[in-house]
């Protein structure tokens, strides 16, 4: 029995278990429909071609929307039938309910119904200059006769709703406007995150607020319909003036994060307001083609799988979508004012220049490339009939712009146009006519125009370097002879105190720097900079003669490196005092015998008098972080010190004559002299420096005398330079013959 009753329970849980599979499948059974059999474009008033649709599990159909007036759609033996005469002209994304089976399942497809009759008058640039688009536009009358009105801006008034467009990509924003001005910067579509935009009047852009604008070279023109549209696809941004696609750059621009809602005619802080109109706008959370789009533009209404919402404007502010975004209108107002739609047309344009352009959009540009005058002709043809209309362009010459002049210059360079009648520069001294000064480092751009009213840009760089001032040193000085400094001053000498990186010195290898002193010196102390002790030790500092580690060895100092993380100059003290010779080459050395430290360079601008060694190889590119410091015997007379020059230094000169007949060069190149780096003085001695700005002339400065006394003269009261001695000659003036005479003490 218990047996029996186990399989009675076995046969429960297996008969529960197929039942359980079996309702499994027939709630995954889904309805399907195939793409229609065609998708025609016919005359208003003529008999469609039946249009059919196959069904899977489906057991009939439910209302069907977006058929033309006079066609229907019939449900029978798994097939959707499309039948009728249609007898409204349009184009129709229909939409169809399947019913019966599981899932939301519609039958959609698209119907041209074309108007009787096309219209092929057009409007275009009369006048244009070569190199220049001209642009032709269809004007024929709507075939949409529903649609009749438009918001309007006028510049003022606002326009929201709550977020359409929450995806931060693969998305369409697209409408009709027709701007009324081309000033500064409008907003057209806004969508917290991204917008289409009008920039610097015409110019048709998207934008990412605070990232970055996506340029193009689409521009609209004004008191005209034209269809806009910017569509996000996969990170690339495209957008489309009259059904032709533009790129932007950037092209891969992420939009920020969408949260503050909708607008339409302004940004969302309801500025940057439109001025003009806009009709039939839709946004999408889809890609739409370029096919697509140029099928909507042709469309009385907008529907189709992906469309978030979409307004006709023609009167009412609701969304038409049936997802409720409806607008809020501030200030707005409707106009009898709508853009012209040519349901089915196919556009053909002939420039006259031998070339043409097919499309199914009512817009066309082209830029002649000589100049002349032709006929351009517009051939519009639908299902019903075909009309041509034509128009006369004239094509100016451009001119051709150059720029003559130098490309560098000391205080000012003259540039000349050429070219034109009129000229613009956007700089110098003479910015309406041909020859311009410029006076300092730019890229000026000339505007060159001929009689036509055409003109051409052309810009040339220019490198101006300031005049060279010699400045001003003062003053001169008087000392006597055999005078000398009292005592010593402590300066830094020469030294490199850019840091950038470092460089290793481990056991067993070393680092050195070469320099020169610019004066006659007692070598006290060396400080290097030390970027990180990582081992504790010892390092040994050599002083060698002449450049490198091959010469005579002058000092040697062993000094503790203790581990630490800080970084700073380490100072070595000399054990004894080294006397260094002005214009000697000397090589500090520095080498690890334990510890392992990271020393301070500089390989961007590296020290011009020295050149940094490793493993006793020269690094020329590099350069130790170091200062020395210098014990200096004062000397007997001040420092000279340069103001007022425009230029740098290139040295210092000396002579003992005020021509300068063979001066001593100094190689000092700082402003001030330093009386350090001469030394006493027993003769008179005439000082200047040489300036250079740049290229420009090289000037000597005035001459500093630092006059040198070798008398001094009793004139019955005092003595001219101080109490005779046995170095000054003593002169007693005399006023009555036979004359004066001189002793010495």
């Amino acid at each position: 029995m218990k047996k029996l009753l186990q399989n009675k329970a076995l046969q429960y849980f297996l008969t529960s278990l197929i039942l359980g599979l079996f309702s499994v499948n027939i709630a995954q059974a889904q309805n399907t429909v195939t793409a229609p059999s065609s998708m025609p474009k016919v005359c208003i008033n003529t008999a469609l071609t039946n249009i059919t649709h196959n069904t899977t599990i489906a057991t009939g159909i439910g209302t069907a929307t977006n058929l033309p007036s006079g066609v229907i759609a019939a449900w029978a033996s798994n097939s959707i039938t499309i039948s009728g005469t249609p007898s409204d002209s349009g184009v129709f994304n229909y939409s169809i309910p399947l019913t019966g089976g599981s899932g939301s399942v519609n039958a959609t497809g698209t119907i041209t119904v074309a108007p009787p009759t096309v219209a092929s008058t057009f409007t275009g640039t009369t006048t244009v200059c070569v190199g220049s688009p001209a642009q032709f536009i269809s004007v024929a009358t709507s075939a949409c006769s529903s649609i009749t009105q438009s918001l309007n801006f006028a510049g003022t008034g606002t326009s929201s709703a709550s977020l359409v467009i929450t995806a931060t990509d693969n998305f369409t924003i697209e409408g009709w406007i027709k701007p009324n001005t081309a000033n500064g910067t409008t907003s057209i579509f806004y969508n917290n995150g991204f917008s289409l935009i009008l920039r610097n009047g015409t110019n048709l852009q998207g934008h990412i607020p605070g990232i970055a604008f996506l340029e193009s070279s689409a521009h609209v023109t004004v008191g005209v319909w034209q269809h806009v549209a910017l569509v996000r696809n996969a990170t690339i941004w495209t957008i489309y003036l009259n059904g032709i696609a533009f790129a932007t750059s950037p092209t891969n621009t992420n939009p920020s994060t969408p949260s503050k809602g909708t607008f339409i005619g302004c940004n969302f802080n309801n500025v940057e307001i439109f001025d003009g109109k806009i009709s039939q706008v839709a946004f999408w959370n889809t890609v739409r083609t370029t096919a697509q789009i140029q099928a909507d533009m042709q469309a009385c209404s907008i529907s189709g799988p992906g469309l978030a919402a979409y307004w006709s404007l023609n009167g009412t502010a609701n969304d038409l979508s049936g997802n409720g975004k409806h607008l809020t209108l501030s200030s707005t107002t409707y106009s009898t004012d709508a853009p012209t739609i040519q349901t089915g047309a196919q556009y053909v344009f002939n420039f006259g220049d031998g070339t043409s352009y097919t499309s199914n959009v009512g817009s066309a540009t082209r830029t002649y490339t000589s100049a002349n005058t032709y006929t351009v002709s517009l051939t519009v043809t639908n299902a019903c009939s075909s009309s041509t209309s034509t128009q006369s362009i004239t094509v100016n010459p451009t001119p051709t712009a150059s720029i003559s002049g130098p490309s560098a210059a000391c205080g000012s360079a003259t540039l000349t146009a050429s070219g034109g009648t009129t000229y613009a520069w956007t700089e110098g001294s003479s910015l309406n006519t041909a020859t311009n000064t410029i006076s300092t480092t730019s890229t000026p751009t000339v505007t060159v125009s001929n009689t036509f009213g055409c003109s051409a840009t052309a810009s040339q760089s220019v490198t101006i370097t300031p005049n060279t001032v010699a400045g001003t040193i003062s003053a001169n000085q008087n000392i006597n002879f055999g005078s000398v400094g009292i005592g010593t001053t402590t300066v830094t000498g020469e030294s490199n105190t850019n840091y950038n990186t470092y460089t290793f010195c481990d056991p067993g290898n070393s680092v050195g720097q070469s320099f020169t002193p610019s004066a006659n010196a007692t070598l006290t102390a060396i400080s290097i900079y030390v970027y990180y002790v990582m081992m504790d030790g010892n390092v040994t500092l050599k002083i060698f003669s002449g450049s490198g580690d091959t010469g005579t060895v002058l000092s040697t100092h062993i000094v503790y490196f203790a581990r630490r993380g800080n970084n700073g100059l380490y100072t070595f003290t000399l054990p004894n005092s080294l006397s260094i010779t002005n214009g000697a080459t000397y090589t500090m050395n520095l080498s690890s015998n334990g510890a392992d430290i990271y020393l301070g360079i500089n390989n961007s601008d590296p020290y011009a008098n020295g050149t940094m060694f490793k493993n006793g190889s020269s690094i020329s590119s590099n350069d130790l972080y170091f200062e020395l410091l210098y014990s200096v015997t004062n000397a007997n007379w001040s420092n000279l010190t340069l103001t007022g020059n425009t230029g740098n230094v290139l040295n210092w000169q000396q002579s003992s004559d005020s021509t300068f007949t063979s001066p001593t060069t100094i190689n000092n190149t700082s402003a001030t002299l330093r009386s350090v780096s001469i030394g006493n003085l027993n003769a008179t001695t005439y000082f200047r420096a040489v300036v250079q700005s740049g290229n420009c002339n090289i000037l000597n400065t005035n001459i500093v005398t630092v006059t040198v006394n070798t008398s001094t003269t009793w004139n019955g009261t005092s003595w001219s330079n101080g109490a005779p001695t046995s170095l000054i000659d003593a002169i007693i003036a005399s006023s009555i013959a036979p004359a004066s005479f001189t002793c010495k003490d």
